[in-house]
């Protein structure tokens, strides 16, 4: 658990420096859900996203939730802090997006069960079939790998 903090610590300490460009935004929501209307959180949260562009086309992405309603961090889908270092770039043409994604859920800061690693890749290629308008057609793939979970080793 130590370890996993003072990382995340000196990632909000160096990257800010590194950085060519960084962005953060806070926001309150009533409750938490995903984009595909899964509500994982039934009351109201707080969400905070850090990004960082790094030299050469790699990002780290920090983004955080904690319910507002309930004090542990512990005790609800409505904690969970979440890790991505990925490399965006065009390659002959097509955009490239890959990287890997790191989701701490309940237990946060422990390699108890629920925590996930995303590795990913996208493809994508913008066309203009208009002057005024540009369309951008991907292809995502990715893959989720429990951590911690009953039956995994690790």
């Amino acid at each position: 658990m130590k370890k996993y903090a003072v990382f995340v610590a000196a990632m909000l300490i160096v990257l800010p420096i590194t950085a060519s460009a960084h962005t953060v935004s806070v926001t309150v929501m009533d409750k938490y859900v995903l984009n595909k209307g899964i509500t994982l959180h039934d009351g109201p949260v707080l969400q905070i996203d850090a990004f960082f562009d790094l030299p050469v086309g790699f990002y780290f992405d920090l983004w955080a939730s904690k319910s507002l309603d309930r004090l542990s961090i512990n005790d609800s889908f409505g904690n969970e802090i979440d890790l991505t270092l990925g490399w965006a770039g065009d390659v002959r043409g097509f955009g490239v997006n890959v990287g890997v994604a790191y989701f701490d859920v309940i237990e946060l800061f422990s390699l108890k069960g629920g925590d996930v690693v995303q590795p990913f890749f996208e493809l994508s290629k913008t066309i203009m079939p208009a002057d005024a308008h540009t369309v951008t057609p991907y292809v995502r793939a990715e893959i989720m790998l429990p951590v911690g979970w009953e039956g995994n080793p690790s």
